[in-house]
């Protein structure tokens, strides 16, 4: 069973990602499920003055590293060049990474749609679901592509895997972003035609008021 990592890190620890010192032990696959419990970082240029707050609510001297979305898709490739075993949370995850960058950095749908196409053929693993493809559409949607998250949900509609709550959610915010009600509505009504969402209790401006402020 593999324990948690809750050591702290000095900031020399954090230089090389693949070489901590107490982590060694551990494959990169391994350790990127736990990055987003906040036990290991990417790399950075740590400030040794620097005191934040640790998730297990004790003081530290870790640096919480903010890496690019570039250094974080080398990472993606380095392991992908490497045949390192990559499982369906992985995949997830580099996709949560880029729904986060996708406002500052305009490569990221396209960096998305790699990972897809990835997952696709690798045969170890399974098809793409739909959590996965909610996410494409959420890059899209904060990249301003929203020609391409409508022909991922075209496709969607047609081959599966079947949209849900959040997908249709992820195309109004697309246009909630562009404060573009009219086509926002178009989503929304097919939500009703679903049956995934009740008009008598939910208000269609109340939710689009809200994709606004997101």
């Amino acid at each position: 069973k593999m324990k948690r990592i809750s050591t702290y890190f000095k900031p020399k620890h954090v230089q090389n990602y693949f070489k901590l010192s107490l982590t060694q032990s551990f494959s990169p696959i391994v350790v990127s499920n736990e990055i987003h419990r906040g036990y290991v970082y990417f790399p950075s240029k740590p400030n040794p003055n620097t005191k934040i707050q640790s998730k297990r609510g004790r003081s530290g001297i870790i640096k919480r590293a903010q890496p690019s979305m570039r250094d974080k898709m080398n990472v993606y490739r380095k392991w992908k060049n490497e045949n390192k075993p990559f499982n369906t949370t992985i995949y997830l995850e580099f996709m949560h990474y880029l729904v986060e960058s996708a406002f500052d950095d305009h490569r990221c749908e396209a960096w998305a749609m790699e990972i897809i196409n990835d997952q696709i053929e690798n045969k170890s693993v399974p098809d793409p679901d739909i959590e996965i493809y909610n996410r494409y559409i959420q890059v899209c949607a904060r990249s301003g592509k929203i020609q391409n998250a409508e022909k991922i949900f075209e496709m969607l509609c047609s081959t599966g895997p079947s949209p849900n709550q959040i997908t249709y959610g992820s195309m109004m915010r697309a246009y909630a972003i562009k404060d573009d009600s009219k086509n926002a509505k178009v989503y929304w009504d097919k939500m009703i035609e679903a049956n995934l969402v009740n008009p008598e209790k939910v208000i269609f401006q109340d939710v689009f008021d809200g994709l606004k402020t997101l």
